[in-house]
């Protein structure tokens, strides 16, 4: 038997659902001249709302091959990619000088430290200066996102009808009605002239129902770095770069099923799709921080960190904070459906248009891993932990916080048959 091969080519034009991000800079009013702790009414410059929810450009490949002359069994690979989607903000200006009042710039957090924390203003709700009339800096925080997906598969005709016939694919008959009734054609199935027009359209052409059997890859990999570059305004004059950076992968590997129903009418032709992948995502998360003063490092290796970013060895050899690498798998759904139209140019060549709509089930997202709450007394900036200032258990902590991812988009390209 001959095979029979196509290629597809699209373009596309995709969303993925935002990340949430917790208040990462604010600007407060002014610092308390008894404690230097800050002062409100506080703006939120960063966060608490969705990021990286923008647009993305891709491009999806498709490969199939039919191995035999009727089109009952083929094979097909696919592969997709979204452009790397990047955000980044920045707060606060190194001018040599310090802001004006009521537009100091700082990072929230909740100082959970306990009494003779360093940090100004004690437990509670506290800001780690950034640009104000002690410190002359900013805080950036980038962001970025990639998005990958490949699958390989069967194809195997289940029924096919072309016109009024069954000579095509199997043999087996799709059906005559395609839904429409025993009254297509005179009116009397529906009351609306539209929907008969359109039941008679798709009983004329080819119409044809495959099943999907296959194995599919799902790749997900995003991260948050939060950036400090300060200097003192006051002698003595030192340099300071805090850095916390939280990153997350999802790779999704498990076993697919579908259906693929495709219409043609001479030129035009119609194209439904849906399947489900199950299986199992592999979540991994890197947490790091740390600090350095006038280009040395602070602290030594068992004791970095930034600020929402903490690793502090007790003496008996218990850690305490969020740093380091964290993997466990979680099973998964990714269903998805897609429609698409095409119009052919010529015999072999058409040009398509269509949308899809994913989901995928139970993965984990930088913004979601951040805690907020901080002992004041792990910051390396501050002089480190003191004595009985720190104990097991002590926040920042680490614990997976799983969500779900939407995708949807368009896509336009051309398909290729030989």
């Amino acid at each position: 038997a001959r095979g029979v091969m196509y290629a597809r080519g699209e373009y596309l034009l995709w969303w993925l659902e935002g990340m949430d991000t917790p208040a990462l800079v604010t600007q407060f009013s002014a610092i308390n001249p008894n404690n230097g702790s800050a002062i409100g009414p506080f703006t939120t410059l960063f966060g608490r709302n969705q990021t990286l929810k923008d647009e993305r450009s891709g491009g999806r490949v498709t490969l199939g091959l039919w191995l035999d002359d009727y089109g009952q069994w083929g094979v097909e690979g696919e592969y997709l990619a979204l452009a790397d989607l990047e955000e980044s903000f920045v707060a606060g200006v190194r001018d040599g000088s310090a802001p004006a009042i009521g537009s100091y710039i700082g990072r929230p957090f909740f100082n959970t430290g306990v009494i003779g924390a360093v940090l100004p203003g004690g437990r509670g709700p506290a800001v780690e200066d950034v640009d104000t009339n002690a410190l002359d800096g900013t805080v950036t925080v980038d962001m970025r996102s990639e998005f990958q997906s490949a699958s390989l598969r069967l194809r195997h005709n289940l029924c096919c009808r072309e016109g009024s016939s069954t000579s095509c694919g199997s043999g087996v008959d799709c059906g005559g009605g395609v839904g429409c009734g025993s009254g297509v054609g005179n009116g009397s199935a529906y009351p609306f002239g539209p929907l008969n027009r359109l039941c008679n359209l798709l009983r004329k052409g080819t119409r044809r129902t495959d099943m999907l059997y296959g194995v599919r890859w799902t790749n997900l990999n995003e991260s948050i770095r939060i950036t400090e570059d300060l200097q003192t305004l006051t002698a003595p004059i030192s340099q300071l770069d805090v850095i916390d950076s939280f990153a997350t992968e999802n790779e999704f590997i498990g076993g697919e099923i579908g259906y693929e129903t495709d219409w043609r009418f001479n030129r035009w032709s119609l194209r439904f799709l849906t399947k489900v992948a199950i299986g199992n995502t592999r979540q991994r998360v890197d947490i790091n921080g740390s600090t350095v003063i006038d280009d040395v490092a602070v602290n030594p290796p068992d004791n970095i960190g930034g600020l929402l970013a903490q690793r502090y060895v007790l003496p008996d050899g218990t850690v305490v904070g969020n740093i380091g690498t964290y993997e466990r798998d979680e099973f998964s759904m990714i269903p998805e459906i897609g429609l698409t139209a095409g119009y052919n140019l010529t015999p072999r060549l058409k040009l398509t248009a269509g949308y899809t709509l994913l989901y995928w089930s139970n993965i984990v997202r930088p913004g979601e891993q951040i805690d907020l709450d901080v002992n004041a007394n792990l910051l390396p900036r501050d002089g480190g932990p003191g004595v009985d200032t720190v104990v097991a258990g002590d926040h920042p902590r680490f614990e997976f916080r799983q969500t779900d991812l939407w995708a949807t988009g368009v896509n336009f390209g051309a398909e290729y048959t030989w």
